[in-house]
């Protein structure tokens, strides 16, 4: 009798992931200095911002940028607080680490993902060949750098992780952190958590599901939720700017026009 174990996938072998991961790091190298350099070429005062945060002593508004007009300020508090140890005050290696964060990301959404042809065409949809993209992605001074990397990297641990308690605390790190980034990429992630336990087999009855969940899920809660409230804490502490424009949702009139215009022109970048 045969007791061989079934080999997986090649894609799901450690190898592959390292080289992966290797290959989008050297993608993300190539892009900054050569294909888009965006630290080079529009460097404006949005993304000059998030350095200068880095330079200054430490305040209180650091760790939530501008108030709900903006985002959390992930990456400057990550570099403020290691990144400086490493290589100093200099501008380039503070930008270059942001660009490689979504190149990494990039990597993670790569594993989760299965077929070639779908990978190919993620790459296609998702690198950032123009110089808009560049700008929105690449730069610190935009949210969606940091949001995909986040994303990214739920998804995997979604797809690909085996299950684990450890494999729940980090789906909870991760949840938090992108609460504190941008609050709907945090909230998805939670939607992301919530499908992958509703795809498990269920036990009867209302107080077996919430006994299942209290034994099972409390790694996640224990670590999505200091971070979900510290988050708004520090959005909080951002008020000293002053109320922003934008802080609450649209009216149903806004909503529905903006629908329309979606359907009607498509979506578009504006400068």
């Amino acid at each position: 009798m045969n007791h061989e174990q079934p080999i997986g996938h090649w894609s799901d072998r450690p190898l592959f992931r390292c080289v992966l991961l290797v290959a989008m790091l050297a993608l993300g190298t190539f892009w900054f200095y050569t294909a888009m350099a965006p630290w080079a070429t529009f460097l404006n005062s949005d993304h000059a911002v998030p350095y200068a945060m880095t330079l200054d002593p430490w305040i209180k508004q650091d760790f939530y940028f501008w108030r709900a007009a903006r985002f959390g300020s992930l990456y400057v508090v990550f570099w403020k607080a290691l990144g400086k140890a490493f290589f100093g005050t200099a501008a380039e290696p503070f930008y270059l680490g942001h660009c490689l964060a979504f190149f990494a990301g990039l990597s993670l959404w790569l594993m989760a993902l299965t077929r070639p042809l779908t990978r190919l065409l993620f790459c296609y949809l998702m690198l950032p060949i123009n110089i808009m993209a560049a700008q929105m992605f690449l730069m610190a001074g935009q949210l969606h750098g940091m949001s995909f990397l986040l994303l990214g990297a739920m998804t995997f641990l979604v797809v690909k992780a085996k299950p684990s308690g450890m494999r729940m605390g980090l789906m909870g790190l991760v949840a938090g952190l992108a609460y504190w980034q941008h609050e709907p990429s945090g909230l998805l992630c939670v939607l992301l958590f919530a499908g992958d336990q509703l795809s498990h087999k269920q036990p009867r009855g209302l107080s077996n599901k919430l006994q299942q969940f209290a034994s099972t899920c409390w790694p996640f809660v224990a670590t999505a939720l200091p971070l979900f409230i510290f988050a708004e804490v520090a959005r909080v502490w951002s008020a000293r700017w002053g109320t922003p424009a934008h802080t609450t949702f649209s009216n149903w009139v806004g909503f529905r026009n903006s629908l329309i215009h979606i359907f009607s022109n498509g979506l578009g970048c504006h400068s």
